[in-house]
């Protein structure tokens, strides 16, 4: 637990259940992805033979597993502040926004596989902001290839002002 911070009550751990989906790795999101982080265009360097296929894939840079940590869920599935599903349940709020996240990364991904994400809650902690109380979330998502073999981790922290 963090310096200062206390548990809320009924909440720790119960900020969400455990979801888990899969994402298909495709080319148009690496190139995508590239572009939106204002990245050159892909070259053949930065293609590797995939393990599945032989052939040569396109390799995304680390924090694409960023792209993989939410659900795609319809905006109609979201609550009024646009806050991700995963971060739903555990104390009532008015606005939800990111505080902290750290990856580790195994290996990148590589276009034409599909991973798996996992995500659950680890807890939820309450400390006085400077204007009331915040509800600190935390999350691991972890991401693991066809063959079960874990490439990324994620472990974030969400804020919560409560309603």
């Amino acid at each position: 637990m963090q310096h200062g911070a206390t548990p809320v009550p009924g909440t720790t751990g119960s900020c969400g259940a455990t979801t888990s989906w899969t994402f298909q790795v495709t080319e148009r999101d690496i190139r995508r992805f590239l572009q939106a982080i204002g990245e050159p265009a892909p070259t053949a360097a930065s293609m590797q033979a995939s393990p599945m296929t032989e052939a040569p894939a396109l390799v995304a840079p680390p924090l694409f597993y960023q792209v993989m940590a939410w659900q795609d869920v319809g905006s109609e599935q979201l609550p009024p502040d646009g806050s991700p599903a995963e971060i739903q349940g555990g104390p009532p709020h008015a606005r939800s926004m990111g505080g902290a996240s750290e990856f580790t990364v195994h290996r990148p991904a590589r276009a034409g596989e599909t991973i798996s994400v996992c995500s659950r809650p680890l807890g939820v902690q309450s400390r006085q902001g400077l204007h009331g109380p915040l509800h600190l979330i935390t999350r691991q998502t972890t991401f693991t290839d066809a063959a079960g073999t874990e490439v990324a981790r994620e472990l974030a922290t969400y804020l919560r002002r409560p309603a």
